[in-house]
């Protein structure tokens, strides 16, 4: 900074940045898919190595199950299940050298039995967050068992019917909440949705509670993940109607809010009490996922044929236009389905807030919160890859 005095007293100002780069090259590489199989190509990409005085001239690849490679840019194939420590190592044009090693998680999916909580409506990342559901049950890793509605939206029902109808599983159950709001919220893309294929609507959906019944009793012990990015109103019918069929075969149930002072899912609708009552009596381990208002997903949607109502949805929600919107529920999809991973870490301690008169305390192995291991760029890589998967079989 330079600080500059006149005669009379008077001072001025001025900054500026300087970056020093020292003599060594940066390693740097992103791979995908994120979840490998055996056999399958992985890609790795080091385009975003750097050397600020020259020039990298070698990198060289080491993938952690004995074999190497070298370039830019390169796919390998692992032949087995298991964790491999990949290595890239860069050198410059004066012989300096980088190194970044990530770990590459090979797996045989074993498909996680998923119900899909939510209130589809005002906001859109519920689209985002069925459709990447979708695209993880192509891939092997979902068996979507069914979706339910908490909103009283009269088109949220044909909506849903349709996303599920365009991924070629039209036959999914639908259940809707059969109690009463003072309204439903706008939604600026639900009854668009209704134009396109779908043989299921409000008039011929079966109840939330329902639905929840008989889903869930043919399912082994403690196998089904609930994940919820709405209301917890159809959860609390469950929990009061049916507490011991959801201590038995309920794995988890992931809820998408804000773990101090939400200020909707948890809230909307005077639900508040409601609310309460879950995370005070729900018999299962609670995960909260909040993340996401600073990964922005979606517009690469305009990429995708426009007989997808995901792209409908998006298209409709920004007036006409192709926008990115925040990823609150793909965020907590990504964990439902995918756990921790590299993706998450969880934290046990310390209280969630309500509201003024309620808390809830954290405690491992049944109320935790995750905070998020990626940056917000590569978050939004894994979630685009996934939303703008066709349906199985194009």
């Amino acid at each position: 900074s330079l600080r500059v005095t006149d005669k009379k007293g008077n001072t001025g100002l001025c900054k500026k940045r300087i970056t020093v780069y020292s003599d060594k090259p940066v390693a740097k590489f992103v791979y995908y898919p994120e979840r490998a199989r055996p056999d399958l190509n992985v890609t790795f990409d080091a385009s975003a190595s750097l050397d600020a005085d020259g020039k990298i001239v070698r990198y060289h690849w080491d993938f952690g199950d004995g074999t190497n490679g070298s370039g830019v840019h390169i796919n390998h194939s692992y032949r087995l299940e298991g964790e491999y420590k990949s290595k890239l190592t860069i050198v410059d044009d004066d012989g300096n050298i980088s190194t970044h090693e990530r770990t590459v998680i090979v797996v045989i999916p074993q498909p996680k039995k998923i119900i899909y909580e939510t209130d589809m409506c005002l906001d859109v990342d519920d689209v985002g967050g069925l459709a990447i559901l979708h695209a993880l049950a192509n891939k092997g890793e979902v068996e979507l068992l069914a979706v339910c509605f908490n909103e009283i939206h009269p088109d949220g029902a044909a909506a849903i019917d349709v996303i599920n109808t365009w991924y070629g599983r039209g036959d999914l159950p639908v259940g809707i909440y059969k109690g009463k709001f003072p309204k439903p919220d706008y939604s600026a893309y639900l009854t668009a949705l209704t134009r396109f294929p779908h043989d299921l609507d409000q008039t011929n959906a079966r109840g939330a509670l329902d639905v929840y019944r008989k889903v869930l009793s043919t399912q082994a012990d403690h196998s089904v993940t609930i994940i919820s990015v709405g209301f917890l109103n159809n959860l609390n019918d469950l929990l009061k109607a049916e507490f011991d069929l959801v201590k038995q075969k309920v794995k988890e149930l992931v809820i998408m809010a804000g773990v101090q002072h939400d200020g909707f899912n948890l809230i909307r609708h005077n639900l508040t009490k409601v609310s309460q009552n879950v995370l005070d009596k729900w018999p299962t381990p609670i995960v909260i996922s909040q993340a996401g208002s600073s990964i922005k997903t979606g517009a690469v949607l305009q990429n995708t044929p426009v007989e997808n109502p995901v792209r409908e949805a998006y298209f409709r929600f920004f007036n006409c236009n192709f926008c990115d919107r925040s990823s609150w529920d793909e965020m907590a999809v990504l964990y439902g389905v995918r756990g921790l991973s590299n993706y998450f870490s969880e934290v046990t301690e310390g209280y969630g807030i309500l509201n003024e008169d309620y808390r809830w305390k954290m405690q491992k192995g049944f109320r935790i919160y995750l905070e998020n291991k990626l940056s917000d760029s590569e978050y939004k890589k894994i979630i685009e890859q996934l939303m703008i998967e066709p349906p199985k079989g194009e």
